[in-house]
């Protein structure tokens, strides 16, 4: 099974590895690698805007394979192999090796392959599913080793991005949640009688206060609006509150718990501590610690400006509750027996066959996966109260502690949409939810398996045939295929769009040309033009609307005349940054009196 799944998962991610980009991220990761080979150091040399890591692996691969935008998806489609067999190896704990193996390919097919620019974010995902493995581990064995794993994956999520803290954050909740692991309860009389001493109960309150707390910064974080708080701010309310409500509650062996949840906090913060402080170390040591905390903890800040969406409306939860309710069936009886797989596979078949045409039968496809963030958090809520009042549903405690512990790592990680909620943040985290909701439907008992199997693969289907083959810019709205042709360049390779290809096979080589080796200035938030003409990059900016020094104003002529500026390439219409004015561009005119339209692109030089 785990065979076929690496091959069915490489020849998907295979068949989509060079398809689709934006300019600007590819730019972004290749020059800043690029730099990095030439000797730069992130945050103290350039405007690193992410935490780093991932750049010193780009710098590794290109020195190794060449620059090039091809070699950077190489280095992604073998982490994501990887990857798979961390979802199937958790999965295999809760079903049988072919249900594991549907589970472990839906989660796959609802990530990487719709977008597989090597961004950070996905080695977030990688990585805290790898951290999520070691919780499972814990729960299995009681050793502490695998605690202390899963917060170093934490750590090295952090350092490829200040979203990696989303794991902690789950991570963190998922240990607070958990019973006694691994070791029986063996507390003394003494002990017992403590539990309903008024210092057991203040420290409970001290906790349930704290976690109820960090749900009302969350809250403002958040912005405080109904979608924001519905998508952002609900399921860690949920599970925080239960988790609060079950530390309040006294109960015998209550000593034993407290000890045992401060040691495992404890193990989670030095596993998470070790990278980062070694992150931290290497900047003291070069001199940038100080450029390093202003890149990773200031700077990303200044992007909500410019680069925030809401999350889609609260009405579009509507499309999840059909999902969500088959999902809580757990058993059917009678007539029901035949009539709710029936209906179930009706719907399951008009949805696949008429999302093709139709945005609303695509729509109740994409909402129902997004809504299952809520199924978790409520099930998980659920089932902690359950284990509060001394109840059990089960059979197997620790696959119910597993399955919760999942969970809580999917509801922190679904915060990576924040603030940025666009449809390609839901696939970031949406993989880990999957598996939590196997998790939970599994260890929980519910639906029968002939559900578990319809739904499992439903998602397959419909990834595979709706949201693969779609294009990144559409995801979430409707079904669009895409149309695109290879870039011919020599640092390009991609498949991208007929227009973008001509315009960039245009601008590169005449740019290369007119600059003959003299510096170029390329901007506003064009990294790409760098990177493709293989011409370097004199300022520290990578994105000018994070440099404030940047902006277009009357002062950059000098700037561009003290770096020593002959050909200054002008996006017209960039993504974030204010586009250049009609007084900038005459300003610009004045000193470099030469010039080529381009598509998208004004070319001055001297």
């Amino acid at each position: 099974m785990l065979l076929a799944l690496l091959l069915f998962g490489g020849l998907l991610l295979g068949s989509e590895l060079l398809s689709g980009w934006f300019a600007y991220d590819e730019g972004t990761l290749g020059q800043s690698a690029e730099r990095v080979l030439g000797g730069e150091v992130p945050h103290r040399d350039f405007d690193e805007i992410y935490t780093g890591l991932l750049t010193y692996i780009h710098a590794a691969v290109f020195a190794v394979f060449g620059p090039g935008l091809v070699v950077m998806r190489l280095a992604l489609f073998v982490a994501s192999m990887a990857w798979l067999w961390t979802m199937y190896r958790i999965v295999l704990r809760f079903a049988p090796p072919l249900g594991a193996g549907l589970v472990a390919l839906a989660a796959f097919t609802w990530s990487v392959p719709n977008y597989t620019a090597a961004m950070p974010s996905w080695y977030i995902l990688f990585v805290a599913t790898f951290g999520a493995l070691a919780l499972v581990r814990w729960h299995e064995t009681g050793a502490h080793r695998w605690i202390v794993i899963a917060g170093a994956a934490g750590g090295v999520a952090f350092l490829f991005k200040l979203s990696g803290i989303f794991f902690l954050l789950g991570g963190g909740l998922a240990l607070l949640a958990a019973g006694p692991v691994g070791v029986a309860d063996t507390s003394t009389d003494v002990e017992r009688l403590a539990d309903g001493h008024a210092g057991s109960r203040i420290t409970g309150a001290l906790f349930a206060g704290l976690l109820v707390a960090m749900v009302f910064v969350l809250a403002r974080v958040a912005g405080g609006g109904d979608r924001e708080t519905l998508r952002h701010v609900l399921p860690t309310a949920l599970v925080a509150l239960a988790i609060a409500a079950r530390l309040v509650i006294p109960r015998a062996g209550n000593v034993v718990h407290w000890r045992a949840m401060i040691a495992r906090i404890g193990s989670f913060a030095i596993g998470a501590l070790v990278p980062i402080a070694i992150f931290f170390l290497f900047y003291a040591v070069i001199g940038g610690f100080g450029a390093m905390v202003d890149g990773v903890f200031i700077t990303p800040f200044r992007r909500l400006a410019f680069a925030a969406l809401r999350p889609p409306v609260v009405a579009s939860l509507v499309f999840a509750v059909p999902m969500m309710a088959l999902l809580w069936l757990s058993s059917v009886e009678g007539m029901r027996r035949w009539i709710i797989p029936c209906a179930a596979a009706v719907i399951f078949g008009s949805v696949l066959v008429f999302s093709r045409g139709d945005a609303g039968f695509y729509q109740l496809g994409w909402f129902s996966a997004w809504g299952l963030l809520f199924f978790i958090a409520i099930e998980a809520a659920r089932q902690l109260g359950i284990r509060a009042r001394g109840a059990s549903a089960v059979v197997d405690d620790t696959q119910h502690g597993a399955a919760i512990s999942l969970a809580c790592v999917a509801i922190g990680m679904s915060l990576i949409e924040y603030p940025y909620a666009a449809p390609i943040y839901t696939l970031y985290a949406l993989p880990l939810t999957l598996l939590a909701v196997a998790a939970l439907v599994r260890a929980t008992r519910r639906g029968t398996v002939v559900f578990q199997l319809m739904i499992a693969v439903f998602f397959l289907v419909f990834g595979w045939l709706r949201i693969v083959p779609g294009t990144v810019q559409s995801l979430g709205r409707a079904y669009m295929k895409p149309n695109v042709v290879a870039l011919e360049l020599p640092r390009g390779g991609l498949r991208i769009h007929p227009y973008e290809a001509i315009a960039y096979e245009r601008l590169i080589p005449f740019v290369t040309e007119v600059a003959a080796g003299r510096t170029i200035w390329a901007g506003p938030d064009s990294p790409e033009v760098y990177f493709l003409s293989a011409l370097p990059n004199r300022t520290r900016t990578i994105f000018d609307f994070l440099d404030p020094a940047a902006a277009m104003t009357a002062e950059l002529v000098p700037r561009l005349d003290a770096l020593g500026v002959s050909v200054i390439v002008l996006k017209l219409q960039p993504p974030f940054s204010a586009a250049p004015t009609a007084a900038a561009v005459a300003a610009l005119r004045r000193v470099f009196p030469n010039e080529r339209a381009m598509p998208g692109f004004l070319v001055l030089w001297r």
